[in-house]
């Protein structure tokens, strides 16, 4: 052992000793044993080999003593002690020793924690093993939770520990989470002056900026640099990496004046500092270089510019960032200048680059990847591109599920969001000029927009087949899929997301309990899900699934970032390949979508836009299935006119669907069957004490009076809700099993305020509702929210309907067709829901549902038939009081 090691470890087993564990302690370490002191003598004169293992040996011997807490403090202490002399080898065999022993099985203890904090954060994290080492930095967060508090100085530190490992090892949802919460409560008990908030604050705002949202990381890190300047002075690390994180966000963000401001600050900082072998200062002239050369005006590089960034992509000493970053900015000159090959090579080493450094599970590697998709693309190699296309689809699409279904997370919402608009939006245009990514294309397309493993599709798929005591778990089990996948892709707050942890838990513990009991019954796996679709298709049938694609600039979300929207159409036929057509400029579509206020010229000119180009691939349709995206969800496909002025329900018998797998269950229970269960609700009384509550609806009673009987009828057994009877509990208690339900009612979507989720936004109103609707969880409050009716069991309804205002209307959403209603009537397991994309009349909206029911139950009659029968009905002026298309445009149905 070298001069300088023994002085380092003698002055770390001082140090750690007295900070850690007082007096006594103090004692302990020196060496108050025999035993203590012959292994401190023998690692003194440098006898490692001697010294290290009589040292374990003494402290296995104290380990058997009942003094739990002096055992973990021994070894944490020489564990410590090690590590300062930088020996890791030696201190993680201490740590695991220490991790074996009794004392670590026994009562947790603050130092147990400790221990399992310390070997994460000091020696495993240094590794490849990430999964090892968030192994014990969770095992030390909790017990550091239950013995310390949640703000203690060494629960922050724990909890920062496991946010960056999260976020390193891909976890980054997870790890943002924590990071998070973690910053909110290290400025609530650590004060906004202790270092340690600062490192937590570094690394919440470094793990924002490594998604792509530089824009939230810049006021964390402007406030940070403030205080390590005065605190450590310009001439400290911690200055330096302040200005320099400011200086990447604003040249993510595309300001080059505050970029070179914060680099140039870097290379002042970096210059102050005291070791003269470092390159700060000229990693911060490097960046400086890069951010002039990525604003250069001019269309072209010069020589010198290309060569410079040449020389920042093969310098080792630049930050694997910069490296990647110029990769991929001189791969875009050399494609400028029609040399693809050699834009080829640098971006894939910008991919290599990144995967090494990032991981392959980085938001910066699957852009890299992107990047080397439209090389193959430029350089005319179609089977390599479609290669890459698939692999980043799959690795994307992973790991967005794997990030969506374990932790809600506002910023990664919105970065996979914009990493898949983009990967969409390439993939798309290669396959429209290549037929044979076509096929993998649609695939790709009806994936993303479904967002989910296709677990809850197989289960749906077998559901309606499975034993009756075993199909109320699956049901569950969809149910609870679904809601998982909704509320974990939005915004929540630190209670909700409480709530959401458990939620994961139980969707784990019962898919467990499903998926055991199916391997016991041996339950055949259905066909694949394109197998499925293509099977659900009759000769007569076609399918179109509208996919918006969208270009941004780099990963920024903003809408200042869209380059380029374009609407495509992917048509199935029966026993064909999908065919692939592009509809044009999004933004001229949505133009257009005020159908039913502006005439018959409008609704032929949609028609033109959305199906004009589509006649050939719909010859011979008669049943036309729609999978709307985005904002056409909102338009009256029913008051669409083709050129001769007939209406689309003229054409055809229309189907829209909220996803393309659903088309498999959507032609299955479609029709009403005798024996069935309905309950309805109408006429009701929504006043409250002294509150008169909203207007009543007299046309509801009779509306329900009415589908009553037709129900009756048709052999179902009914049970209707009206006056003050009809109170959400008593909704609540009537509805399981019910295969029919119908509530002629308010309903209401408010535009978004105080930052609430469309899903407490949007609902409806039932009896004792008074004037006052909080946003919040009550069964008697007579406000009956999207987010309550999401937990709902309607699993055994074939339909819901909202005979109500604006039922169809919601936010758009990143992982479902529509927030708002639609969402949860299909996530509490409706197969097929009947609402309004506006206000309606009352009476006529009461004529338009009494008509429906009665064609419905004709022979033969199925839902979607009957709603386009009544339709047709209206326009000829056979249903009294809807014949505008402000009444019976209004009314959609949604499947799936």
């Amino acid at each position: 052992m070298s001069g300088r090691l023994v002085f380092l470890l003698r002055v770390a087993i001082g140090v750690v000793a007295l900070s850690a564990g007082g007096a006594a302690l103090a004692q302990t370490a020196g060496g108050t044993t025999q035993a203590m002191k012959g292994c401190e003598r023998l690692l003194a004169e440098g006898k490692v080999q001697e010294g290290y293992p009589c040292l374990r040996d003494v402290l296995k011997t104290i380990a058997t003593g009942s003094d739990d807490a002096r055992t973990l403090q021994e070894y944490r202490t020489w564990a410590e002690a090690f590590l300062q002399a930088r020996q890791p080898r030696l201190a993680a065999a201490l740590y695991e020793d220490a991790l074996a022993s009794r004392a670590a099985s026994g009562k947790p203890l603050a130092d147990l924690g400790r221990l399992h904090f310390a070997y994460s954060y000091y020696v495993l994290s240094r590794g490849p093993d990430k999964e090892r080492a968030i192994t014990h930095a969770r095992a030390g967060l909790d017990i550091l939770e239950k013995t310390l508090g949640p703000g203690a100085y060494d629960t922050v530190a724990a909890r920062d520990n496991l946010a960056v490992l999260l976020s390193d090892s891909g976890a980054i949802a997870p790890g943002l989470n924590l990071a998070e919460s973690n910053f909110d409560i290290a400025l609530k008990s650590l004060g906004e002056d202790e270092p340690l908030t600062w490192r937590v604050s570094n690394n919440f705002a470094e793990a924002l900026r490594s998604i792509g949202r530089p824009e939230a990381a810049v006021p964390i890190d402007q406030v940070l640099l403030a205080k390590r300047v005065k605190h450590y002075g310009e001439g400290s690390i911690q200055a330096l990496v302040s200005a320099s994180n400011l200086a990447l966000s604003y040249l993510e963000m595309g300001d080059k004046a505050q970029a070179m401001r914060y680099f140039r600050l870097q290379g002042r900082f970096g210059a102050k500092l005291a070791d003269p072998t470092s390159e700060h200062e000229a990693q911060a002239k490097a960046w400086y270089t890069y951010t002039d050369i990525f604003f250069s005006p001019d269309p072209q590089l010069k020589p010198d510019m290309l060569e410079a960034l040449m020389g920042l992509k093969d310098w080792r000493s630049a930050p694997d960032l910069m490296r990647v970053k110029a990769s991929e900015l001189a791969a875009k000159e050399y494609e400028r200048q029609g040399k693809v090959r050699q834009g080829l090579a640098l971006r894939q080493a910008a991919y290599e680059i990144s995967a090494a450094s990032f991981s392959a599970r980085s938001p910066i590697t699957f852009d890299a990847l992107l990047g080397l998709a439209r090389a193959h693309v430029r350089n005319q190699e179609p089977e390599k591109a479609l290669a890459t296309f698939r692999d980043l689809d799959r690795q994307l699409y992973d790991w967005t599920l794997r990030e969506v279904g374990t932790a809600g997370n506002r910023f990664i919402a919105e970065t996979t969001r914009v990493l898949a608009d983009n990967f969409l939006y390439e993939f798309g245009r290669f396959a429209l000029e290549e037929p044979s990514a076509r096929p993998a294309f649609a695939d790709a397309a009806g994936r993303w927009k479904a967002l989910e493993s296709g677990q809850r599709a197989r289960l749906r798929q077998m559901a309606d087949t499975l034993p009756d005591d075993v199909k109320p778990l699956a049901q569950e089990v969809i149910r609870l899929l679904g809601r998982q996948q909704e509320v974990l892709s939005e915004r929540r707050t630190a209670a909700e997301r409480r709530d959401d942890e458990a939620l994961v838990q139980d969707v784990q513990k019962k898919s467990g309990e499903l998926s055991a009991r199916l391997a016991s019954l041996k339950v055949p796996e259905p066909p694949p899900l394109d197998a499925a679709i293509a099977g659900a298709l009759g000769p007569k049938d076609a399918l179109v699934n509208f996919v918006l694609i969208t270009r941004r600039q780099g990963t920024r979300s903003s809408d200042a970032a869209i380059e380029d929207q374009r609407l495509l159409a992917v048509v199935r036929r029966h026993d064909q390949p999908p065919q692939l057509l592009d509809l044009g400029s999004f933004p001229d579509i949505v133009a257009r979508l005020k159908v039913g206020q502006e005439g018959t010229d409008t609704a032929k000119e949609m028609y033109a836009a959305l199906f004009g180009k589509l006649s050939g691939a719909l010859g011979g349709g008669e049943r036309l299935f729609i999978v709307p995206d985005a904002e056409l969800y909102g338009i009256p496909f029913a008051a669409l006119r083709d050129g001769e002025g007939r209406f689309l329900d003229q054409l055809y018998e229309v189907r829209l669907l909220t996803r393309e797998d659903a088309l498999p269950t959507a032609v299955r229970r479609d029709r009403l069957a005798p024996g069935g269960k309905a309950v309805l609700a109408g006429g009701l009384d929504f006043s409250s004490g002294k509150q008169k509550g909203p207007r009543a609806l007299p046309a509801t009673g009779r509306e329900v009076a009415e589908v009553g009987k037709v129900l009756a009828g048709a052999g179902y057994a009914t049970s209707v809700l009206t006056g003050a009877a009809g109170t959400e509990q008593a909704l609540h208690q009537a509805i399981p099993g019910a295969s029919v339900v119908h509530l002629a009612t308010h309903g209401f979507f408010e535009p978004p305020h105080d930052g609430l989720s469309a899903l407490w936004r949007g609902g409806i109103v039932l009896a004792r509702a008074g004037d006052d609707k909080p946003p919040k969880a009550n069964d008697r409050d007579g406000y009956l929210y999207a987010e309550e009716l999401m937990g709902w069991d309607l699993s055994a309804a074939d339909l819901v309907v909202l005979s109500a205002c604006e039922t169809a209307v919601g936010d758009r959403s990143a992982v479902s067709a529509i927030r708002g209603l639609p969402t949860a009537l299909a996530i509490a397991g409706a197969r097929r829901s009947l609402l309004t994309l506006w206000p309606v009349a009352d009476a006529g909206a009461a004529n338009f549902m009494i008509a429906f029911y009665r064609h419905a139950a004709e022979p033969g009659a199925t839902f979607s038939s009957a709603l386009r029968q009544t339709r047709l009905d209206a326009i000829a002026g056979k249903v009294p009081q809807a014949d505008d298309p402000e009444v019976w445009a209004s009314f959609v149905m949604y499947e799936g």
